[in-house]
C-alpha cells in the first residue's frame, strides 16, 4: 500500500490521507533551492548562532534540538524557515483536520540526531502516542532511510488512542498522567522514510516510536507541532 501523496494533491485530499492512515509522506515537497537554503539555516541554529527567543529542548549527547515559537521565528534572519511556515498548503492541511480556526504552531524544533542511546526501548523508542493530540510536520533536510532514525508508525491504529484518553479524560484524569505507552500490538510497523526535501505528516494518536540510527548517519529534520484547544479537548 503507497502512503505517499504529490504536493500537488489538494489540502483536503492530504488531510484524508492523514485522518485515514493516522500519517502521509509527500515526496520533494521542498525545492532543491529552497532545501539548501534551509540547511543552511539548520546548520547556523544548531552551531547555536542564533538571535534571541531559540532554546535548546531536552538536547542529549547523541541529539540537538533547537525550538522556537513562531512568532520569535517571525522576528529572526531565517527567512527559509519563516517562508516554510507561512506555507499555504500547510495551514489549509492544518485548518482540515482539526476542522476549526483556533489550531496554532506551537513550536518549531531544529533536530540532528547522531546516533542511538543504551537505553534505546524506553520514550521515545518504544511505541506510544502522544498526551496531547497534535498534528506534527517533518520536514526531511537530509535523506532518512530504515537505518537513519525514521519515525515508525502502526498505521489505522489512531482511534484506539483516543478512546483510551476520552476514557481516561472521563474519569475526571488529568490527560498528563495518562499511560501512553502501547506494549503489545500485532500489526505492522512501518518507518517513514524519504529522501532529502519529503515531508512526514503524523496524526500523533497514531502509534509511533524513534528510530535507531546506524553507524556514520546523521538526520535532520525540521519538526512543527500544531494543536487545537477545541479539537483536543474531545478526546
Amino acid at each position: 500500500m503507497s502512503y505517499a501523496k504529490d504536493k500537488l494533491n489538494s489540502s483536503l485530499e492530504i488531510t484524508e490521507a492523514v485522518k485515514k492512515h493516522g500519517f502521509c509522506i509527500i515526496p520533494n515537497f521542498i525545492a532543491s533551492k529552497k532545501l539548501n537554503k534551509l540547511n543552511k539555516e539548520f546548520d547556523t541554529i544548531i552551531k547555536r548562532n542564533y538571535s534571541t527567543g531559540f532554546y535548546e529542548h531536552g538536547c542529549r549527547e547523541y541529539m540537538d534540538v533547537i525550538a522556537v515559537s513562531e512568532d520569535n521565528l517571525k522576528q529572526s534572519p531565517f527567512t527559509a524557515q519563516i517562508d516554510l511556515m507561512s506555507t499555504p498548503l500547510i495551514q489549509k492541511i492544518t485548518l482540515n483536520f482539526f476542522g476549526v480556526d483556533d489550531f496554532f504552531i506551537q513550536h518549531i524544533f531544529n533536530v540532528k540526531s547522531t546516533e542511538t542511546p543504551a537505553h534505546s526501548n524506553e520514550l521515545p523508542y518504544s511505541l506510544h502516542f502522544d498526551k496531547i493530540h497534535m498534528l506534527k510536520f517533518f520536514f526531511f533536510l537530509s535523506d532518512i532511510d530504515e537505518d537513519c532514525g525514521p519515525t515508525w508508525v502502526v498505521p489505522q491504529q489512531q482511534h484506539k488512542s483516543l478512546i483510551k484518553r476520552k476514557e481516561w479524560r472521563e474519569k475526571g484524569n488529568p490527560v498528563q498522567e495518562i499511560n501512553n505507552i502501547i506494549h503489545y500490538h500485532k500489526d505492522e510497523v512501518i518507518p517513514l522514510t524519504g529522501a532529502a526535501g519529503s515531508l512526514a505528516i503524523l496524526d500523533t494518536d497514531t502509534p509511533h516510536k524513534a528510530g535507531s540510527l546506524g553507524q556514520d548517519k546523521v538526520r535532520k529534520i525540521i519538526r512543527v507541532s500544531a494543536s487545537s484547544p477545541s479539537y483536543s479537548s474531545k478526546g
